[in-house]
């Protein structure tokens, strides 16, 4: 897993400066930054698997509200949940950061062995453009350009 992290760091970095490792064990390694385009925390987190899952993995978390914020609203919630059905690459999840810090994410979870560490950062895109399609934003921002034509 450190193996890979450090290759998709590699990749990543290329575009984006500010790539951190977080953490690298045998079983479990990890790497993180903030996109530039739209300021959303990227976690990517490399798991050898075990007997739950044997499969090596490689988890992919675009951090997009704090779950906190998001359980004040129950509409919000619903909204969350009517985009998990439209949603075809990812899903959007709750993660635990720390003990007292959980965030709503969209997430994806690959087969290791499936991953190329140069095509990580055009999943990670493609997840953020799928949710702000499903969730009207691209559709927002088309309509507000041409009123402005």
């Amino acid at each position: 897993m450190q193996q890979l992290i450090r290759r998709i760091k590699g990749a990543i970095s290329e575009k984006i400066s500010a790539v951190e490792i977080d953490m690298e064990t045998d079983d479990l390694s990890s790497l993180s930054f903030t996109h530039p385009a739209h300021r959303a925390t990227v976690l990517v987190i490399g798991e050898k698997g075990d007997t739950r899952q044997p499969v090596p993995t490689l988890a992919i978390f675009v951090l997009i509200d704090d779950w906190q914020d998001v359980q004040k609203d129950p509409s919000a919630v619903t909204r969350l949940l009517q985009l998990n059905t439209a949603l075809m690459s990812c899903a959007i999840g709750v993660v635990q950061l720390h003990d007292d810090e959980m965030a709503t994410a969209l997430c994806r979870r690959l087969p290791a062995s499936d991953v190329d560490p140069v095509t990580v950062l055009d999943l990670i895109e493609g997840m953020v453009w799928e949710y702000a399609n499903a969730a009207g934003f691209i559709e927002s921002a088309e309509m507000a350009a041409m009123a402005e034509a």
